[in-house]
Order: structure tokens, then sequence, then C-alpha cells
């Protein structure tokens, strides 16, 4: 019987709940269900990051940049995947894309490298931009 079956007393409720449940608010199998992902991977992100809110270990240049991945940047500016790799590795090819971004209306349906359901979502997407960001341009 692995850990996560351990059931816990919830002290607001008083009901019997999992240490999942307990600390993030909802079962993991409603917390995948709303990711599109399975339980097990849920509980790899809180194994390899410590939370289950955080879906990759820190964002990309083009995420920084843009606010948004190469892949769903190719699919709504319609250009080819490689193409915006290439031109994210030069100042300009990065400023064409944000220029060209900035035509596309926002439909909020990217999933970046943090949940906005974070409870520190502010906070921790500053501080890893600002270290990838020092990473690549030395201390700003």
């Amino acid at each position: 019987m692995g850990q996560h079956n351990k059931k816990v007393i919830n002290p607001e409720t008083g009901k019997k709940v999992t240490p999942f449940e307990l600390k993030y608010g909802m079962h993991v199998k409603e917390f995948a269900k709303n990711e599109g992902t399975t339980p097990a991977a849920i509980h790899m992100r809180v194994m390899r990051f410590g939370t289950a809110w955080q879906r990759r270990a820190r964002p990309t240049v083009c995420e920084v940049l843009t606010g948004y991945s190469k892949r769903y940047l190719a699919s709504k500016i319609n250009l080819n995947y490689n193409h915006i790799a290439q031109k994210m590795h030069t100042r300009d090819g990065a400023f064409d894309v944000i220029e060209r971004l900035r035509d596309i209306p926002d439909t909020g349906d990217f999933d970046g490298w943090l949940m906005i359901e974070h409870p520190d979502y502010q906070t921790w997407r500053y501080t890893h931009t600002i270290k990838l960001l020092e990473s690549y341009h030395g201390p700003l």
C-alpha cells in the first residue's frame, strides 16, 4: 500500500482525506483530470519539483520573452516550429515573433511551465524568470 492511500483528518472539516487532498485542496484524480494527465504524472511533479502546481523545472527562453512555448507560437502564428526556434536565437528574430504575436488575440489556452493556480504564482514566476535571464546575460 502506497503512502498516498493513507488518510489523515482534515482539521477544518474533521473528515478523512488523503495527504495530497489536505495540501492541495482536491483529490489527485480530480487534479489530474483538470490537467488532462494521470495521477502518477501529478505525483512525479511533487517528487521532482516539490509541488503539483509546477509543470516543468523552469521556463524556456521563449516563454520568458513571449510568455508562450515555441510549439504554441508555431500553431498560433502559423509558422514551422524549427523556424520559430531559429528566430528565437537572434535578437531581431525574437522581436519579429513578438510583433506577429501582438496581432493574435489571447485565447487563454496555453499551459505554461507553472500553473496560474499556484499560491505564490507571481513570486515563483518572477524569481525563475530572473534566474534564467541572469544565466544567459549575467546579473541584472
